[in-house]
């Protein structure tokens, strides 16, 4: 599957559009179209090999809210297709979207 992010090419570097290949998706896996992912400071880190030696090119980012298009039948991940959700660091499963507009962030 053809994938869209930003790169880190080397160390230190910036980030730059980048266009790679994913494996076959598993029974396991969850398709997300991504509308925002967030970079935390370990991103950072691993970005700039100061946790010793990284492996590059580095697509950094793991917080994500998208819209979930594939894989709803993995065992772990409750959700359905079509679905807005915000998937955090450490998943287990997914958060239902809850916008500002309704009074509740999620945090």
């Amino acid at each position: 599957m053809k994938t869209r992010g930003y790169a880190a090419l080397r160390a230190k570097e910036d980030l730059v559009p980048f266009e790679f290949d994913r494996r076959e998706m598993r029974d396991t896996d969850v398709v997300i179209d991504i509308a925002y992912a967030g970079i935390c400071h370990s991103d950072i880190h691993q970005a700039r090999e100061e946790w010793g030696e990284a492996l590059f090119p580095m697509v950094p980012g793991h917080e994500i809210v998208g819209t979930v298009l594939d894989g709803d039948e993995a065992p772990t991940f409750q959700c359905r297709m079509g679905e807005y959700r915000v998937i955090p660091a450490h998943n287990k499963g997914a958060i239902p979207f809850i916008s500002r507009e309704e009074g509740i962030e999620i945090a």
